[in-house]
C-alpha cells in the first residue's frame, strides 16, 4: 500500500489498493522497493510534484471515445506529490505506480517546500 500527499492539504492520503476496473487509479504491478512514498520529508528527503497523464486516454478522448479502464481525468495533467531524496527517485516511485506501459507520462519532476 503506497500513501500520497494531498496536494493541497498538507496531510497524509492514503492510497488504498483499488480492484480491478477502477478508473480511479491502476493498481499496482509489483512489490514496492526502496523508500516509501509516505516518508515525512527531514533533512535527505523532499517533497517533489510530479505532473503526469495517460497517453492511452488522451488519444481515445481525442476520438471522443473512452478507455476501457482509466477514467477520462487522465487526459490531462495530473500533479502528485512524492517524497524521495532527488528527482530521479521521485520519477522511479511514481512510475512504480502509474507505469510507463499502462500508458502513463511524466512531463515534470519539481521540488517544491514542504
Amino acid at each position: 500500500m503506497l500513501h500520497l500527499i494531498g496536494p493541497l492539504s498538507g496531510v497524509f492520503r492514503t492510497g488504498r489498493k483499488r480492484g480491478a476496473g477502477s478508473a480511479e487509479e491502476p493498481e499496482e504491478k509489483q512489490p514496492h522497493t526502496g523508500l516509501p512514498m509516505q516518508q515525512v520529508p527531514n533533512a535527505t528527503l523532499q517533497v517533489f510534484e510530479v505532473s503526469l497523464y495517460n497517453e492511452e486516454v488522451r488519444t481515445q478522448a481525442r476520438d471522443n471515445r473512452c478507455h476501457q479502464f482509466f477514467d477520462a481525468r487522465w487526459a490531462d495533467v495530473q500533479v502528485r506529490d512524492v517524497v524521495a531524496r532527488d528527482a530521479g527517485e521521485a520519477r522511479r516511485l511514481i512510475s512504480e505506480r502509474f507505469p510507463p506501459d499502462d500508458g502513463f507520462v511524466i512531463t515534470d519532476v519539481t521540488p517544491t517546500t514542504f
